[in-house]
């Protein structure tokens, strides 16, 4: 598996329907979220605490009943759910506290040529490096961008690699052809 297939898995891991993805939206960034959700989709900060009232099943006190709460439109709630969706999966990226990545096929950056042989990397801890790659790899996820984010998390895989074994920084030398064992991160 790759790195690039993983971080598709996780996006797909994410809310299925627009209530949930708007509840995951107001709880990772509380009164934030009508913002977000609005300037997302154009609308307006109104209509997004309309979204959130709606997806949390808010009523009035004085009447018991939802008023002015209302749901997204059909294409909104595809653009809900796909933010809450990259959401999820850059929020996994960040909590991160270990990369398991067991034997890993590497080829050769300097003439392209694949390693005979793979390297067993195994289990990482995220710290340093490491850590500020998976960062970057949220954003790049936030943004849509899961090409750049594998890319990126494949170098620092090597990198950290390289350091463990007090040979360096190995992800401007070697690069990840692919994760035989699997890929994840804890």
């Amino acid at each position: 598996m790759s790195s690039e297939r993983y971080i598709r898995g996780l996006v797909n891991e994410g809310p299925q329907d627009w209530g949930a993805a708007v509840r995951l939206i107001h709880a990772e960034y509380g009164k934030k979220a009508a913002d977000i959700l609005a300037s997302a989709l154009g609308k307006s900060r109104r209509t997004g605490e309309r979204w959130i009232a709606k997806a949390e099943g808010k009523v009035n006190p004085k009447t018991g009943r939802e008023s002015q709460a209302s749901e997204p439109k059909p294409m909104a709630q595809v653009g809900v759910v796909e933010a809450a969706k990259r959401l999820y999966a850059a929020k996994k990226l960040r909590t991160a506290q270990t990369v398991n990545a067991g034997a890993v096929a590497v080829y050769s950056k300097s003439d392209g040529t694949r390693d005979a042989r793979t390297r067993n990397v195994g289990a990482l801890g995220v710290s340093g490096d490491l850590k500020a790659a998976l960062d970057a790899a949220a954003n790049d996820v936030q943004a849509g961008n899961y090409s750049d984010a594998a890319d990126r998390i494949d170098h620092a895989v090597m990198d950290a690699y390289g350091e463990r074994g007090g040979v360096g920084d190995l992800g401007d030398t070697l690069g990840v052809v692919d994760y035989p064992d699997g890929f994840s991160v804890e």
